[in-house]
């Protein structure tokens, strides 16, 4: 099973399972994304990670969130 953290063309935040969306609601147009940084991340996958989180954070910027990283 993969979860996917989205915004849907309508700029709602929503995640997506197997294909599925669900949309989350939310009151504030707020969006925190967690990266693993453990050792089991080294290499390409946290380089994956890194894009990832900065093309979500653009998507996010772009439909009036406010977007923090942990």
């Amino acid at each position: 099973m993969r979860n996917l953290l989205t915004l849907n063309k309508d700029g709602q935040l929503g995640l997506r399972t197997d294909g599925a969306e669900t949309k989350l609601r939310t009151t504030h147009l707020n969006a925190l994304l967690l990266i693993d940084t453990s050792g089991s991340m080294a290499g390409s996958k946290i380089e994956q990670a890194k894009g990832g989180a900065i093309d979500f954070a653009h998507s996010a910027i772009a439909g009036g969130y406010a977007t923090a990283l942990a």
